[in-house]
């Protein structure tokens, strides 16, 4: 847990205006204590400490994890795994081109999309239009959250073409 607390936003000036790393610290080894921890959980905690006081984006974050998404945080990842393939059945339906398009270059969509699948899209920058996106997200739905990463995709469909790196 501390080696990924001081990791969650790093850049975000704001974010650590409004909390610290100690109380990252404290919230996910409380949540930890009956659920276990996984890379990731921190991510999804830093929106609540983003938005509430330290007690509600406990209660939140448990909720969250423990009700809506308890497979994406098993050790295996198990709910993750199935998201992912979801966005892969998705992305080849919506748009074949750059779905193929990302396939040659990166052979597997687990490479680049489990962080995305995996916090509910939460490190998607700037951070506070990754809250809107969450607004959204929680509103209607947790897996919704697959619909929309599939959304981003295509909705950076030219900058992904235009990217000359490859990611073999």
């Amino acid at each position: 847990i501390k080696d990924d607390a001081f990791r969650t936003f790093k850049l975000n000036e704001e974010f650590w205006s409004r909390t610290n790393e100690e109380t990252i610290i404290r919230i996910l080894k409380v949540i930890s204590t009956d659920m276990g921890y996984v890379q990731g959980m921190n991510v999804l905690l830093g929106p609540f400490l983003f938005i509430m006081p330290e007690l509600d984006s406990y209660y939140c974050c448990l909720t969250l994890l423990s009700d809506h998404i308890p497979s994406y945080i098993r050790k295996n990842l198990e709910g993750v795994h199935r998201g992912i393939q979801l966005v892969d059945k998705c992305l080849r339906i919506l748009d074949p081109k750059l779905y193929s398009y990302i396939i040659s270059k990166v052979q597997d969509l687990r490479i680049f999309s489990v962080r995305y699948v995996l916090t509910l899209m939460a490190n998607v920058q700037p951070l506070k239009e990754a809250i809107k996106l969450w607004d959204g997200i929680l509103a209607f739905g947790v897996h919704i959250s697959i619909v929309v990463f599939c959304c981003y995709l295509v909705n950076l469909r030219d900058e992904i073409f235009a990217e000359s790196n490859s990611y073999k």
